[in-house]
């Protein structure tokens, strides 16, 4: 599997609300970068921040406008959409 790939099923991922899958996606040491939030080292942290968005109580969603990919390098511009605390919430990013 290419980074282009990874990052498609890591994002696909969150329809199961599953976030031990998710992490399976990243490594112990994992530089997450969720702009504009900021980013964040090692699997746990990314648990942490994560975990809110798989356990709310609706859907979660990335809309793809488009994805990049150089080598182990991917962008991608999207719209996540979900439920927290029973409100919807639609970012772009």
């Amino acid at each position: 599997m290419n980074a282009d790939e990874a990052v498609t099923k890591f994002m696909e991922s969150f329809a199961g609300k599953d976030l031990d899958t998710i992490l399976s996606f990243v490594s112990d040491d994992v530089l997450y970068d969720n702009v504009p939030i900021g980013d964040m080292t090692g699997k746990a942290a990314v648990r942490a921040f994560l975990a809110p968005m798989v356990g709310g109580t609706g859907p979660v969603e990335f809309e793809v406008h488009r994805q990049a990919a150089t080598g182990n390098v991917v962008f991608n511009e999207r719209t996540d959409k979900m439920v927290m605390k029973g409100k919807d919430i639609a970012c772009s990013r």
